[in-house]
């Protein structure tokens, strides 16, 4: 319960119903996957995995390490052949794999290290819209341990950042003029 409490405070505006947008679309759905394939994977069952989940036609990633972003890239090209990742050191470790074609959007002003972020513009068949591919990072009570830190204080610390961001996120999304999609591991 207090999980879902906290997941609430900082991501139930995101769900809230807005009146003000549009539900009729033209054309075809779009079909959004997300899946955070964690940083040491080195299967091609990964790849085959998101696959199977029938016809997706953007699969946004997280944890993607540069390994796995060119297995993806070599794997499927043929079926996505739009991707754009961001892998390697310092780097946000997202990944957006499309059978439509992505303009990437700078997010510099929204990225930090604890709050990694990536977004394309979609060009589908049905209207453009904006993806925000995003995973902030989660709170590490181990390392609160091992380093004799207040776990308190810190997970507080934690979800203030984690806020701080989110809320940069919504005044961005607030500033946008088309259909938005927010995809991710939101920890």
């Amino acid at each position: 319960v207090v999980r879902a409490l906290i997941f609430l405070y900082f991501y139930g505006s995101l769900f809230w119903f807005n009146p003000s947008l549009s539900t009729e679309t033209a054309g075809d759905p779009v079909t959004i996957m997300t899946f955070n394939i964690w940083w040491h994977s080195r299967s091609d069952q990964t790849a085959q995995v998101i696959t199977q989940n029938g016809s997706i036609d953007v699969a946004a990633l997280q944890e993607l390490r540069e390994h796995m972003a060119q297995h993806l890239i070599n794997a499927w090209s043929a079926q996505y052949p739009y991707p754009l990742v961001h892998t390697g050191t310092g780097t946000p470790r997202l990944g957006i794999f499309s059978r439509y074609p992505l303009i990437p959007v700078a997010t510099d002003h929204l990225a930090a290290f604890n709050f990694r972020i990536q977004a394309a513009r979609v060009i589908a068949p049905a209207g453009e819209f904006l993806l925000y591919n995003v995973h902030p990072r989660a709170m590490n009570f181990r390392e609160y341990i091992y380093e004799d830190k207040s776990i308190a204080r810190e997970a507080a610390l934690s979800i203030q950042m984690q806020l701080r961001h989110i809320q940069d996120l919504l005044r961005d999304i607030d500033s946008q003029d088309q259909p938005v999609v927010v995809v991710g591991d939101f920890n």
